[in-house]
């Protein structure tokens, strides 16, 4: 981390990986490159089994420990929404970014996605456009909207920012 860029001190971020392998460092490489960082990454293994995985979770923590605070949460298997749950539990920031372990983010994505948040009250969730690779190569547009058109369009991507006291 660069020393002249500013850290978001009220963004934390929440990465859940399962058997994940290598996509966990290039998510967790995706935060260090932020052009404002998370105060602090937590980083949820869900009770992951393959050893490859195991092994690149250790080369995470002392590869980028050096540039951001991670804290590794270690669970047995729930899923990903109990991973979730998990890391959200231990954060601290009146912001948390949730980022699956197979995500990456564009190096603007919590400056620009944490002003939305700063600048409107009312804004319980803010996420983005995302480009998915990899099985299916394409452009996922969530359409946003209110509560409604949440829980009957699952409107927002997996990956977003949200008040922590939601």
């Amino acid at each position: 981390m660069e020393a002249s860029r500013d850290i978001a001190k009220d963004v934390e971020a929440v990465v859940t990986s399962f058997n994940q392998g290598t996509m966990i460092m290039e998510a967790v490489r995706s935060l260090c490159k932020q052009t404002t960082p998370p105060a602090r990454v937590i980083l949820v293994d869900d009770g992951s089994t393959d050893q490859e995985s195991l092994e690149v979770l250790k080369k995470v923590e002392t590869t980028f420990s050096k540039n951001l605070p991670i804290t590794l949460i270690r669970k047995s298997n729930g899923g990903v929404s109990s991973a979730r749950n998990a890391g959200i539990a231990e954060t601290k920031t009146s912001l948390v970014l949730v980022l699956d372990g197979d995500d990456k983010l564009e190096p603007s994505y919590i400056e620009k996605v944490s002003q939305l948040l700063r600048g409107d009250s009312s804004m319980v969730a803010a996420s983005s456009w995302m480009q998915t690779f990899g099985v299916l190569d394409a452009i996922v547009c969530p359409c946003g909207g209110g509560l409604n058109a949440f829980l009957s369009k699952n409107c927002c991507a997996a990956t977003h920012m949200m008040r922590r006291k939601y």
